[in-house]
């Protein structure tokens, strides 16, 4: 509960402080450095979301079983 409590905090932080900063960079006209800036957050978001994902399912590979068939213990989430 008391994380949560703090992320509810940031939340708020983020949610108070980003329209804050978009009023003060679109007042000097350099309102494109937010599109760079959420394109970059996209980047990265797919990239950790790859990199995550290519970890947990690198050790998917069917093993052997004594038949000589296939065993899908493996492949339990």
């Amino acid at each position: 509960a008391a994380k949560f409590s703090i992320l509810e905090v940031w939340f708020g932080v983020g949610a108070l402080g980003f329209p804050l900063l978009v009023n003060y960079i679109t007042k000097f006209y350099e309102w494109y450095f937010i599109l760079y800036g959420i394109l970059l957050f996209f980047i990265f978001t797919l990239f950790v979301w790859y990199m995550l994902g290519r970890t947990k399912f690198l050790n998917f590979s069917p093993q052997k079983n004594e038949k000589g068939g296939a065993s899908l213990s493996s492949f339990t989430l």
